[in-house]
């Protein structure tokens, strides 16, 4: 009610592109968020960065190459599991991923939506690669729909001098990538 300072979190060495996405996981809240290199840091909402605040519970292996970017806001879907719930965070990404082997869908080189799996391992969260979509034209933040991944390839160019395309709507099965 008073808007005073509650918490932050500071990371010297990260420049952030998106917004906090924010997902109950086991109890924790967990905030994820982007930064400029392509790496998608966690952080637990109760008390961000922990006690000297610079420090993440996680902080995964960029996933966008050189001259790529994370191209919109990350979304986050929970996947009801038989024995425990899995969690996923999504990234759009415009242009070439870090590891060429990523590719669940073909090979990458405009852009495409990286599926991350949240693994808890009792005291500590990682991510890992779950699929990552077909080649995407510029995509925008996916929408989730009963377990459906929606993404928008946008077609707007990446550079001032490339060719806009048609946008197209893609649908994939959340948990496998499958379109």
């Amino acid at each position: 009610k008073t808007l005073q300072l509650k918490d932050w979190s500071t990371q010297p060495a990260a420049e952030f592109v998106t917004g906090p996405t924010i997902r109950r996981h086991n109890g924790k809240d967990i905030v994820a968020a982007a930064t400029k290199d392509g790496r998608v840091l966690l952080l637990d909402a109760a008390s961000l960065g922990g006690a000297n605040h610079a420090t993440a519970l996680h902080a995964s292996k960029p996933i966008v190459g050189a001259g790529s970017t994370v191209s919109g806001a990350l979304a986050t879907w929970q996947q009801p599991d038989s024995t425990a719930a899995t969690t996923w965070i999504l990234v759009p990404v415009t242009g070439r991923l870090s590891a060429p082997g990523l590719g669940t869908n073909g090979a990458v080189t405009a852009g495409a939506v990286v599926a991350l799996k949240l693994l808890d391992a009792g005291s500590a969260l990682s991510l890992t690669p779950g699929w990552v979509s077909a080649d995407l034209t510029s995509p925008a933040t996916p929408m989730i729909v009963n377990g459906v991944v929606f993404t928008l390839a946008t077609g707007r160019a990446s550079t001032a001098t490339g060719r806009n395309i048609p946008a197209v709507l893609h649908a994939y099965e959340g948990d496998t990538g499958k379109r």
